[in-house]
């Protein structure tokens, strides 16, 4: 299933599945853990025995006691068997509990697992779409719900079936005319049942998606605050979070009120029961045709009937609220992976299909749009030869940062072609493409780790040499020697360094693995002008042997490109140098020229 985009209703655009469908895709995810399953269902066929045997050994012990010449030893020992049977059932579901817990646990985590590395090699486009907040819900609050459902309400659901299924067993064979009256009421049960199922799921899928609204909500406005507090914006932000509050508290309360009667009803049918089974039992036991003991034994059995329908009606909102979060866990899996015809191609493999850019990078007639109908691009064609420095200028929104996009593999053109060495880009692993392009955007990324990590990305195979040399050609080289050398410790983000500081380690670790192209998008837009300078300065190095592609405002950084394409509209309206470009009277370079420098310049 393609990807295609995402609004406050993001599920529409997502593969819906059935009960029956859910319930088929996580009966795999119990395949790594068929031994724990096997010894639980052991233990519950001893724990259901235990239970089933408790009210025949209470009648036996009523009845002892009950005779004139009944033994009082006799009493005592069937009551010690009652108790060491009914502590046996206990400990038994102690150790069942304990074994389909840790199963269950280890089922989540490695759901958990199996979705985040997912979740990674999905397209940009997704990530684009889809909020952090939103994220954050599928793979921690969805999948929490599912570790309930695997380590306790799937084996409670089976002991209730095992349970209920074992007492009209016993009852049918001891008196199957009373039981008969019980059975009567089972099927209008069972509707009840189903329909309760499918009301209380479409309550708890919205409260669902309001959840997953308030994770994106705070996910967003925390990172924020600093500007929340400044333009006084807390009582607004505080009135929507509010609102998605009460509608959150509106279903889920629709969803208890229907789950609760559907609870309370169930109470009803036990009382009727019991009443249905003494009025039919008492005149035998008055005519002695039915002893007290069995009468006890009947009405025992008759509340393990109704408590196993009362838990199933019970782990109806918890099962329902599980395969809600399944299905939401599942329709992320349903997406396609970026490079999913070549998941099966070694990283050794993938090289050998790609071309090692000895010649040129082609643009052919390229159109493209992020919304269909909507393009921004409208037949761009261009060249990037090999050792070429090609920079883009322009008005914000004209295009520049979807071209880069497309050169990185990140989207295909609606139509036309990008070529590298004559070969098509899609006709090659993105993964192995990228790591011939080095990168450098406006918005930097540094994560949480040491400088080395954060250059090489945690990939443990590259020398020193290596990072230092690409610290030296980024004129970063003092700073990290400032800060400790290679191990140091950089901060979330990189918040202990400067803006400008970080665009070095972002440089630099663009250069690591000695790309044969850059792709700088807005690289020094946020820098001061000394540390624009001094980056300046290792331009030259940096661009020495390889090609790059700039995306600028600021003219001064591609005076010396050896093309600047200056885009308007998604088009390209003038190509050729500096100097080239300069000399055009009323020529769209020349007005952004003039703005940028003063008309005496």
């Amino acid at each position: 299933m393609q990807w295609h985009g995402a609004g406050d209703d993001d599920d529409q655009q997502e593969r819906q599945f059935t009960n029956y469908q859910v319930f088929r895709r996580l009966t795999p995810l119990f395949h790594s853990q068929r031994r724990a399953i096997l010894q639980s269902f052991a233990l519950l066929i001893i724990v259901t025995s235990c239970s089933l045997a408790g009210p025949q050994l209470l009648r036996l012990v009523i009845n002892e006691a009950s005779k004139k010449d009944g033994s009082e030893a006799n009493v005592i020992t069937l009551s010690l068997i009652f108790v060491v049977i009914s502590v046996l059932g206990f400990a038994l579901n102690y150790l069942m509990t304990l074994i389909v817990s840790r199963s269950g646990l280890e089922i989540v985590t490695d759901l958990k697992e199996r979705l985040f590395r997912h979740i990674l090699q999905l397209k940009v486009s997704f990530f684009h779409d889809y909020t952090p907040g939103r994220l954050l819900s599928r793979c921690e609050s969805d999948s929490e719900n599912l570790k309930q459902l695997f380590s306790h309400a799937a084996v409670r659901l089976a002991s209730s079936l095992f349970m209920f299924f074992g007492v009209i067993g016993v009852m049918l064979y001891e008196d199957w005319q009373s039981t008969g009256v019980i059975l009567l009421g089972l099927p209008v049960i069972g509707v009840m049942l189903i329909v309760a199922m499918r009301v209380i799921r479409r309550y708890y899928k919205r409260s669902r998606k309001i959840s997953a609204k308030i994770s994106s909500f705070i996910a967003e406005y925390v990172p924020g605050i600093s500007t929340i507090q400044h333009y006084q914006y807390e009582e607004k932000a505080k009135d929507k979070l509010e609102g998605l509050n009460s509608e959150l508290v509106r279903a889920r309360v629709v969803g208890e009120i229907l789950s609760y009667t559907f609870w309370g009803v169930f109470h009803f049918f036990e009382i009727m029961a019991v009443a249905a089974v003494i009025a039919v039992a008492a005149p035998k036991v008055a005519r002695g045709e039915l002893d007290l003991g069995t009468l006890i034994m009947f009405i025992e059995y008759l509340r393990q009937v109704f408590m196993p329908l009362m838990q199933i009606s019970e782990f109806v909102n918890f099962v329902q609220r599980a395969f809600v979060s399944a299905e939401r866990v599942f329709a992320l899996f349903s997406l396609e992976p970026d490079d999913d015809r070549f998941s099966q191609v070694s990283a050794a493999e993938e090289a050998h299909l790609v071309p090692a850019f000895q010649d040129k990078i082609s643009f052919n007639d390229v159109t493209f749009s992020y919304r269909e109908g909507d393009n921004v691009l409208h037949g761009v064609s261009f060249d990037i030869h090999a050792g070429e420095t090609v920079a883009v200028v322009g008005a914000s929104g004209g295009g520049k940062t979807t071209l880069a996009n497309l050169l990185l593999a990140f989207y295909e053109p609606v139509s036309g072609s990008i070529t590298v060495d004559g070969k098509d880009l899609k006709s090659f692993p993105k993964r192995a493409w990228r790591k011939k392009i080095g990168l450098v955007l406006q918005e930097l990324q540094l994560f949480p780790g040491t400088v080395r990590d954060n250059l090489t990305v945690f990939a443990n195979d590259l020398p020193d040499d290596a990072l230092w040399r690409a610290l030296e050609i980024s004129k970063a080289t003092g700073l990290v020697e400032g800060l400790g050398g290679l191990d140091a410790t950089l901060g979330e983000r990189g918040n202990n360094l400067s803006q400008g500081e970080r665009q070095l380690i972002s440089f630099a670790r663009s250069l690591v693995h000695n790309p044969p192209l850059l792709v700088l998008d807005e690289a020094t837009a946020s820098v001061d002008p000394i540390t624009e300078r001094n980056i300046q300065l290792g331009f030259d190095q940096m661009l020495k042997s390889r090609a790059a592609f700039i995306i600028a405002h600021r003219l001064s950084t591609i005076i010396g490109a050896d093309r600047i394409l200056v885009v308007e509209n998604g088009r390209i309206v003038a190509s050729g140098t500096h100097e080239e470009l300069l000399a055009e009277e009323n020529s769209a370079y020349q007005h952004l020229y003039e703005l940028q420098f003063g008309q005496e310049s």
